[in-house]
């Protein structure tokens, strides 16, 4: 499926960019998730932000991780759909939690069965 908006987003943002202030250099990297293969969170508390992709689930967010955590800024576009960013935005925002889950420890889940159940599963995924 081809969105015609793409070039066109691209070239309004990267006439902006330039004119920040303190700006050397910039590397740039566009992902067009209409076209990506990406899986909604499981919540599962499997992934470690230590790993090059920190989640348990293996598809196209394995492109955007690396990416995320080696640059300085995010600069996000996406139509507006019923006042709402799309839900592949939406999608990978749930997915960057992975991210921020740090070296698995999950904090204390005794006794809370719901926890427990989805913890367990992540580990199972593996």
């Amino acid at each position: 499926m081809e969105v015609p908006a793409e070039r066109e987003i691209l070239q309004r943002l990267s006439v902006h960019l330039p004119k920040a202030p303190k700006v050397q250099a910039i590397r740039s990297q566009s992902f067009f998730l209409n076209g990506m293969n990406i899986h909604g969170c499981r919540g599962c508390f499997g992934g470690h932000s230590s790993k090059a992709c920190p989640c348990v689930q293996k598809d196209d967010m394995d492109q955007i991780y690396p990416e995320v955590k080696d640059c300085d800024i995010v600069v996000i576009a996406s139509p507006l759909y019923y006042w709402n960013l799309s839900g592949q935005i939406r999608t990978a925002f749930d997915r960057l939690f992975a991210l921020e889950e740090g070296n698995g420890d999950v904090g204390d889940i005794q006794g809370k069965p719901e926890l427990e159940q989805a913890y367990s599963l992540g580990k199972s995924i593996e």
